[in-house]
């Protein structure tokens, strides 16, 4: 592998220098650790999958408690369904009514300094779904609560570290067009999982970290051979009420051409906390050496702001507008939706989409 650009190196020292993120915990509804430990849902989540401070702080500890806990015996698995109806037509033929998506997952704590977790989707828009995340995560501050660092490395099928999560965390049915965007014929996007290793250092429970990644050079079901390893630093820092980070990507794909193409991806994100609201932007910045595969460069843009607003702990509010940018023209669409918690377990979201095309959509989302 070839060593990493000067723009890869200066998005490190930038995110170094600036201090570093907070990464976004990877968890979904799970109400078997309300069984076991004898909570409602809302110990954990506000509108699932939102986490209170309490739920930050379990999923921190790799789902454990401090301390003698009375537990009740739980089988360590939990399901997820999501029933979608929306205005506009799919080009594929699906019906206007699907079951958006079914997983089973599964979390836990192993021994003493180790969690796994574990989530696959049966059936994901409306289609047969895959495994999404399969990793195990040693955690050097588990084991030592009192050390002021905590080294993490985590193994296995994973999302990759973001200013936003891509999908779990997601409270609006329409993704992030920046995590969707792909360049020319190179079927990689920052959306979906990986096989790698994820190695992070951060401030014991101060919210700030610096990531490592490498995963495998290959694009699920792109039908692409596997090529280089990917490389990815992530680096954030939360300040009072204001959170930065800062990401960089490289890698390279044969994409069945004479010129394998090698692509970088940079980004940089503020989130603002204030009162009941929260804002969110972020500009993403790419470039690909062959996107043609014939050796035809090409340069790719991004961005998205998103305004979020807690009316209530069960009711939430958010407006998006996003863009992506490429040789193929540019696309702009503004999301809005409202997120409700109907039951404990239970979510109602209702969207509505303008761009090239408009739709309104409405989602019920249960967690058993």
């Amino acid at each position: 592998m070839r060593p990493p650009s000067r723009a890869l190196r200066g998005a490190a020292s930038a995110a170094l220098l600036a201090g570093l993120l907070l990464p976004q915990p990877a968890a979904v509804a799970m109400p078997y650790f309300a069984y076991r430990y004898g909570y409602a849902c809302t110990q954990c989540h506000t509108t699932v999958p939102q986490l209170t401070p309490f739920g930050k702080a379990f999923k921190y500890a790799g789902y454990r408690i401090p301390g003698p806990v009375a537990q009740h015996a739980a089988t360590p698995l939990s399901m997820q369904n999501a029933i979608l109806h929306t205005s506009g037509a799919d080009p594929s033929g699906l019906p206007k009514t699907v079951v958006d998506y079914l997983t089973v997952n599964s979390a836990g704590p192993i021994g003493r300094a180790f969690d796994y977790f574990a989530d696959s989707y049966v059936v994901d828009g409306g289609r047969p779904g895959a495994l999404h995340d399969a990793w195990i995560e040693f955690s050097s501050g588990i084991a030592n609560p009192d050390a002021p660092q905590d080294l993490r490395l985590k193994a296995g099928q994973f999302y990759l570290p973001l200013p936003v999560s891509p999908e779990i965390f997601r409270e609006t049915i329409a993704h992030y067009a920046v995590f969707d965007q792909t360049v020319g014929r190179n079927p990689f996007d920052l959306g979906e999982s990986r096989l790698g290793v994820d190695a992070s250092l951060g401030a014991q429970y101060a919210g700030s970290s610096l990531h490592v990644v490498v995963t495998q050079g290959h694009d699920f079901q792109s039908g692409l051979p596997s090529s280089h390893p990917d490389l990815m630093l992530f680096g954030a820092e939360a300040l009072d009420g204001l959170t930065l980070s800062a990401y960089a990507v490289e890698g390279a794909r044969d994409l069945n051409g004479p010129v394998l193409d090698r692509f970088a991806r940079e980004g940089a994100a503020a989130g603002m906390h204030f009162g009941k609201g929260e804002l969110v932007t972020l500009l993403q910045t790419g470039s690909d050496s062959s996107a043609d595969g014939a050796g035809k460069g090409e340069r790719s843009n991004a961005a998205f702001a998103q305004l979020r607003w807690l009316f209530s702990p069960a009711l939430t509010g958010i407006v998006r507008q996003d863009l992506t940018g490429s040789a193929a023209g540019n696309v702009r669409s503004t999301t809005a939706a409202v997120s409700l918690r109907t039951r404990a377990n239970s979510r109602l979201v209702v969207q509505e989409v303008f761009g090239q095309t408009r739709s309104l959509d409405l989602e019920l989302f249960v967690a058993n």
